[in-house]
Parts: structure tokens; sequence; C-alpha cells
């Protein structure tokens, strides 16, 4: 049964991944047409400096948008779609590590990093934040 909620958190996921991505289309057939035009600026005949003002031309003063747009786009490139699933694990959380504490899970081999992983996971049960910081972790 959990891993049938899991595997449903991950469609959901995949599905919040389209539903971002139609919402987005229109920034990136905006970053689209800006790239072509940055091209087409450097192909044009004129010396180095007369592209390069082509070139700054397109941008003009939106740089910084445009660079913060590519980073936000590429946040969900390669099918990407696990930023959102932190939100349907909010309700899954206290499951997971009741399972954890009721299931033994041991390594059928000398590898320890499962479990080493699993008990980091039980060490900061009680840390609600996004991340960890280097202090909350024990590094």
């Amino acid at each position: 049964m959990f891993i049938r909620q899991m595997q449903q958190m991950h469609q959901k996921g995949r599905e919040a991944l389209i539903s971002h991505r139609l919402q987005t289309q229109s920034v990136t057939d905006s970053l689209l047409m800006t790239l072509r035009d940055v091209v087409f600026a450097f192909q044009s005949e004129g010396s180095i400096a007369q592209r390069f003002g082509a070139i700054s031309a397109v941008i003009v003063e939106r740089g910084q948008i445009i660079l913060e747009q590519c980073e936000s786009l590429l946040h969900y490139t390669e099918q990407n779609y696990f930023s959102f699933l932190q939100e349907f694990y909010k309700g899954q959380r206290s499951v997971l590590f009741r399972l954890l504490e009721v299931l033994p899970v041991y390594s059928s081999t000398q590898e320890q990093s499962l479990q080493a992983a699993i008990q980091f996971l039980r060490d900061h049960r009680d840390v609600r934040g996004v991340t960890l910081s280097p202090t909350t972790a024990g590094v």
C-alpha cells in the first residue's frame, strides 16, 4: 500500500511538471526568440564591435531577467519532477517514519550506505525545514 502511495506521488509530480511546462510556455517561447535574435545579430555583416552592438540591442537591459528565466526553466529539464514531490510528500511523511520504525532494514552485502541513510532520516525526524543546515546535519 505504501509503495502504491509513493507511485501515485510520483505520478502527481510528473503531472505537475507537465502543468508547469504549459504555464511557462510563453517564457520559453520568448527566450527562444531572444536566442534567435542574438544568433542573427552575431551572424550579421560588420565588425565585431558592430555585431556586439547588435547583440546588445537585442538584450538591452533584460540580461538579468533572461538569466533568471533560463535558470528557472533549466531546473525542470530532463523530466526532473522531483522538486514538485515535496508538496505531495508532506502528507506521507509520518507514514514513512512509521514504516522505518516497524520494518527492519538490513543490507544483504557489506555495503552500509542504505542503513546510514535510514539512520540519518531517523536522527533528523523532527527537522521540518526544506534543507538541513550543516549544524543540523552534524557535519
